[in-house]
């Protein structure tokens, strides 16, 4: 019958044991040897391998900053489609108390402080600060008869663009049932 020989593996941090008693005094020269556990072809990273995770890193790192840079002008837009639509409420309630909408002249003004020319106001109506939009321009209102616009210019701040936010949202009717 064939038997296999026995083999006794070494771990790298393994000592050699002794057949001598212990003792608690080390040598000089074995010291240097119990640290060096890595053979020469076990060096570690290579300055290489190091530039290209470096560079990896940076890479997501610019596709997160992208990503959240444009969640946040989405964000913006919603945040300026609510704050128009607690204006409308104001200027809805403007005019159950005047019996009409603020005027051009007068403009969402009018629903912060008094024009003076409305002995029924019972404002304010709104906080001054709601009539900024996520941008800090102010937001623009137009009147026809019954009906009226808020109007944010947008990312760009400038009016007449297509990054133009409308209330009532000008992609649908453009009456507004008052």
């Amino acid at each position: 019958m064939f038997t296999m020989p026995s083999l006794h593996l070494k771990s790298p941090n393994s000592r050699p044991q002794s057949t001598e008693p212990h003792t608690h005094q080390r040598s000089a020269l074995s010291q240097p040897q119990a640290y060096n556990h890595l053979k020469d072809d076990q060096s570690g990273m290579t300055l290489l391998e190091i530039i290209i995770v470096v560079a990896l890193l940076g890479a997501l790192m610019g596709v997160l900053v992208t990503s959240m840079l444009t969640g946040q002008d989405t964000t913006k837009e919603d945040i300026s489609r609510l704050g128009m639509g607690e204006i409308a409420q104001a200027l809805q309630l403007y005019r159950v108390h005047n019996n009409r909408f603020p005027t051009a002249e007068q403009g969402l003004s009018a629903l912060v402080l008094n024009p003076g020319t409305m002995p029924r106001w019972r404002g304010p109506y709104l906080e001054e600060d709601k009539l900024k939009d996520p941008w800090g321009e102010n937001y623009d209102y137009e009147i026809s008869g019954r009906n009226f616009k808020i109007i944010s210019a947008g990312i760009d701040g400038e009016m007449g663009t297509a990054d133009d936010i409308t209330y009532p949202d000008t992609t649908g009717s453009d009456d507004n049932d008052s």
